[in-house]
């Protein structure tokens, strides 16, 4: 954690970042207050303490996960901007991803996804529980087009905080 650059996590512009020399989004500039601190940083780091964290498309995850994993996919959104690579990200992909999903749940994995809420993303996982959360968009060059979205979480299952049961999908 003391050797985090926080360079790597400011951004001047929201939302805004390229694509550095070694493949990666860079954020551009600083922020003058940043939301995050020192305290937060090292809380996160003590609770991922033992944790192995995985940066890597959704196919190669689906070679690597195993029963017991948690996995959380943030794919672009359907219907946003997905131009994030060359190839960018259409809805075969979105379909592809949700064939991704379904196989990491059906082998034991604590899957959660985050995407827009849009009628193609709950026809694709129709069957699994879903949420909708509102979401403040930052990324806008209009001020005024910053606005709280729906957004729609996925859960391959749902734990109750009560019973601690796991398995209850929303029904189809």
């Amino acid at each position: 954690l003391d050797t985090i650059s926080t360079s790597r996590l400011m951004s001047k512009k929201p939302g805004q970042a390229h694509i550095g020399p070694r493949g990666f989004n860079v954020p551009w500039g600083r922020y003058a207050a940043p939301s995050w601190s020192d305290v937060r940083l090292r809380a996160a780091a003590a609770a991922l303490r033992g944790c192995e964290l995985v940066a890597a498309s959704f196919d190669a995850v689906l070679r690597v996960a195993r029963s017991g994993d948690f996995v959380y996919l943030d794919p672009p959104y359907d219907g946003t901007f997905s131009s994030y690579t060359a190839d960018g990200f259409g809805e075969g992909d979105q379909h592809r991803l949700a064939e991704v999903f379904a196989e990491l749940a059906r082998r034991g994995c604590h899957v959660l996804l985050s995407n827009a809420d849009t009628t193609l993303v709950r026809r694709l996982y129709r069957g699994f529980h879903t949420e909708t959360v509102m979401a403040r968009r930052q990324i806008n060059r209009d001020p005024a087009g910053r606005r709280q979205v729906g957004e729609l979480l996925v859960m391959s299952e749902l734990h109750s905080p009560r019973s601690g049961a796991a398995g209850a999908r929303e029904a189809a």
